[in-house]
């Protein structure tokens, strides 16, 4: 393990203001503020900053791999594309041969810090390859309690499901047990009959 500074071993990004509504357009790179924190799911549904016009504005820009910080929580996003960051946005930066992205993403949920500290907060980091070895195995246990959690969600119509197979099943066999009285009543009928006609043509 080695002891480190982070505002050493990462570039701390802030947005600036809203570019004006006008810049934006179907393609180009996504723009980012605070209110679109919940769209960050789905890059496709947030505004656009084109080509053609980012080389004439002051904008910050945020590469693949920086850890966007939510301003209303302690929320993470690790970007999976190119982006730029507005008003009340602040990104990290990692130097990717000393932390990696994944691994500073966890350990920023799991160690308390506070916004304006950010760059003296002290971090010890082992060795790149077993950062990566930490990273895949919380991805695998996050799979292992996404199943777990798919599993839970299924119970109640699981439940729903043998309930109503169950009623099906008791309704199969109430209608068998009345088929069966039926039989029965008609055999009781057909033996009346057999023994009506054998008495009316005097055979015992």
């Amino acid at each position: 393990m080695r002891q480190y500074k982070l505002g050493n071993i990462v570039t701390i990004a802030k947005g600036i203001e809203k570019p004006p509504t006008a810049t934006f357009a179907s393609e180009g790179i996504p723009f980012v503020t605070s209110e679109h924190w919940g769209l960050l799911t789905n890059i496709g549904c947030l505004p656009k900053i084109p080509h053609t016009v980012q080389h004439s504005m002051y904008l910050t820009r945020v590469p693949v791999g920086a850890i966007l910080i939510s301003p209303f929580e302690n929320a993470y996003h690790i970007c999976q594309q190119e982006l730029y960051i507005g008003e009340n946005m602040m990104a990290i930066i990692p130097y990717q041969r000393i932390i990696l992205s994944e691994y500073l993403f966890y350990y920023l949920q799991v160690q308390p810090w506070k916004v304006e500290e950010i760059d003296q907060q002290i971090v010890y980091l082992p060795e790149i390859e077993i950062q990566q070895q930490f990273i895949t195995h919380v991805i695998q246990l996050e799979a292992i309690v996404e199943q777990v959690q798919n599993i839970l969600t299924a119970l109640p119509q699981l439940e729903q499901y043998m309930l109503t197979e169950n009623m099906y099943l008791l309704k199969l066999q109430k209608e068998q047990k009345e088929l069966i009285e039926q039989f029965k009543w008609m055999g009781d009928i057909h033996k009346v009959l057999l023994n009506n006609m054998l008495e009316l043509r005097g055979e015992p």
